[in-house]
């Protein structure tokens, strides 16, 4: 329970920053140029969300070659078809942003790595319709896979930041202590902003691994389907996992997290539970796509919401 967890990092109702602090790594994002017909660093600009709802898919794509270029076709489809605001992918390597890039739907969104110049072996990818104010990518010391957290600002309606992450947590049953730390580097890393939405893999080999959040953060399956147990990794249900792997998992890995006095969800679904044929699967993991109302002011102070109930589907 929420009593079990670390004290809330937030402190007082203070003014929310608007940066990262100066030691943290940036990296530049990149825009679509129709006129140079590629792929251009991207400089901030004033441009804000234009309503108060955002939609948000996370998806580990999984970087195993078996029949990629099927599975990345279908992984495009699923994400053009959703149109969310802001994509946060887990698993990515180059050969796998040149597959991406080479599907239209990418041109409408800014990226944080064009080429796969920011990624080794776990490497992680955000896109998001509204320009980055700034991006960060902080290695993870606890992590012997070369994990990194990646965090960016965009700009809500009124002005005031939201901040955008993704993960890959270390992946193996024994490293619940790199797990823990690691969520201890991302509440540092967001404790200075008021409003934070955040998805990827946790790799929670148990439940109670949640009890190291820090207990600003909500997790919208939860939240939305409290009966609902929307696992996203199993040997079970996803006949290539099944087939490609000796041991048997059945877990709710992937998770979306978010502010809960900011922020609020009115829909969560899971993605790419649909064989594409016979034992072949998108990834390995289902993905998830959720809306989210912001509803706070990003100044502490609360806003009112535009959805009086939220909607569950």
């Amino acid at each position: 329970g929420v009593r079990d967890r670390p004290a809330t990092l937030m402190g007082s109702k203070q003014t929310s920053a608007t940066a990262f602090p100066k030691e943290v790594p940036r990296i530049e994002p990149f825009r679509f140029d129709p006129e140079a017909k590629g792929w251009v660093k991207a400089k901030p600009t004033d441009q804000a969300l234009s309503s108060s709802r955002l939609r948000v898919l996370t998806f580990n794509i999984w970087f195993g070659r078996h029949e990629s270029k099927k599975r990345f076709k279908a992984i495009g489809e699923i994400i053009a078809r959703e149109d969310p605001d802001v994509v946060l992918l887990q698993e990515v390597e180059a050969w796998i942003i040149k597959i991406l890039l080479e599907q239209s739907w990418t041109t409408g969104y800014y990226i944080t790595d064009p080429d796969g110049r920011h990624l080794e072996r776990y490497g992680v990818m955000m896109m998001s319709k509204i320009p980055f104010q700034e991006v960060i990518l902080h290695p993870f010391r606890s992590s012997r896979l070369g994990r990194k957290m990646l965090m960016g600002t965009i700009k809500a309606k009124d002005g005031q930041p939201i901040v955008l992450g993704t993960f890959h947590l270390e992946s193996f049953p024994q490293d619940h202590k790199e797990r823990m730390a690691q969520l201890l580097d991302f509440a540092k890393l967001a404790k200075p902003f008021h409003r934070v939405l955040c998805g990827g893999d946790t790799n929670f080999i148990k439940d109670e691994e949640k009890k190291n959040l820090d207990s600003r953060f909500g997790d919208a399956w939860e939240t939305l389907r409290p009966n609902d147990e929307g696992v996203t990794f199993s040997t079970q249900t996803n006949g290539m996992c099944k087939m490609l792997y000796k041991f048997q998992a059945h877990n709710r890995i992937d998770r979306l997290w978010y502010t809960t006095d900011t922020i609020k969800p009115s829909l969560i679904k899971r993605l790419g539970v649909e064989a594409i044929e016979t034992n072949l699967w998108p990834s390995d993991h289902y993905g998830l796509v959720a809306d989210f109302d912001i509803i706070g002011t990003g100044d502490g102070g609360a806003a009112s919401s535009d959805n009086s109930e939220l909607e569950q589907r």
